[in-house]
C-alpha cells in the first residue's frame, strides 16, 4: 500500500451546482430556443462550467466530475417527480429541473452591476427627494439644439444620451448639495418617428417628464429646495456645450 497521502474531498455547494445547471437550461433552450437534443450530457456540462466561469454569480462553483453530477441531478430531479428509474439522462430530461427554480432573468445583470468591479460610495445624512417636471417640449428641443444642429430628438440612444447629459451636467454645477439626478419615464407620452409628442401608451420609447433629485437635507440643500431652482429650465444657456 502506498504510503502517499490522499488529498481532502473537494467539496461541492449542490444547490449552486444545480442553480448553475438550471440556468444554463432556461437561458439555452427557452431563452434563446436551442436545441440541444443534438449533444451529448458529456458535451452539455462541459458547456455549463464553461457558462459558469463566465458568469459574475456563478464562477467560483466547484463543479463535480460527470458521474457525480448525475448522481446529484438524478436524485434532486426524483425528489420533485421528474425523473422515472432507469429513464436515459437526456438534455429533455435534464432541463426538466428548470421547473424546480424559480429563474429570474434580471438577476444575473443586477449582480453585474452590484459586482466588486465597481465602486459603491455611500452617504450617511439625511436626504431630500425631489420630483420636478420637465416641459416636455422645451426641454427636448433644447437638448437637441445643444447637443446637435438637426434636431435628432426622435431617435432613442440619443433622447437618452442628451438626458444622460443634462443629469450629469445639473448635479456637477450642484455638487455641493445634490447626490443624485434620476430620469422618470412616462409610458403614456413618447416622441413619434417625426419627432412629435404622442400621448399613446408606448412600452417601447417612453418619454422622460420629471426628474427625481436626491438633495442633502443640510441648510444648503433646504435652501436649494426652497428656491426650487431645480425647477427653471433650461439650468445653462443653449450656447453652452455640453461636455
Amino acid at each position: 500500500m502506498s504510503g502517499k497521502k490522499r488529498g481532502p474531498k473537494p467539496r461541492y455547494e449542490e444547490e449552486d451546482v444545480l442553480e448553475a445547471m438550471a440556468v444554463y437550461f432556461y437561458e439555452h433552450m427557452v431563452v434563446r430556443k436551442e436545441d440541444l437534443s443534438v449533444f451529448t450530457m458529456d458535451a452539455i456540462y462541459d458547456d455549463i462550467q464553461h457558462d459558469a466561469s463566465q458568469s459574475i454569480l456563478y464562477r467560483n462553483v466547484a463543479f463535480p466530475k460527470y458521474s457525480r453530477m448525475r448522481k446529484m441531478l438524478i436524485d434532486h430531479l426524483s425528489a420533485y417527480g421528474l425523473y422515472q428509474e432507469k429513464e436515459r439522462l437526456t438534455a429533455a430530461v435534464a432541463s426538466r429541473i428548470i421547473e424546480t427554480y424559480e429563474i429570474d432573468a434580471e438577476k444575473e445583470d443586477m449582480d453585474v452591476l452590484l459586482s466588486s468591479h465597481y465602486t459603491l460610495t455611500t452617504y450617511g445624512g439625511p436626504v431630500i427627494t425631489c420630483i420636478a417636471k420637465l416641459p416636455a417640449v422645451e426641454a427636448l428641443d433644447t437638448l437637441a439644439r445643444i447637443e446637435s444642429k438637426e434636431k435628432q430628438k426622435s431617435l432613442t440612444w440619443s433622447r437618452i444620451n442628451m438626458l444622460r447629459k443634462l443629469c450629469q451636467k445639473i448635479k456637477k454645477r450642484n455638487a455641493d448639495v445634490i447626490l443624485a439626478v434620476i430620469p422618470q419615464y412616462n409610458k403614456a407620452i413618447y416622441l413619434n418617428q417625426n419627432g412629435r409628442i404622442d400621448k399613446h401608451i408606448n412600452n417601447i420609447n417612453p418619454l422622460c417628464d420629471t426628474l427625481l433629485f436626491f438633495v442633502k437635507d443640510t441648510p444648503e440643500g433646504r435652501a436649494f429646495v426652497k428656491e426650487q431652482k431645480f425647477l427653471v429650465f433650461p439650468f445653462f444657456s443653449p450656447e453652452e456645450e455640453l461636455q
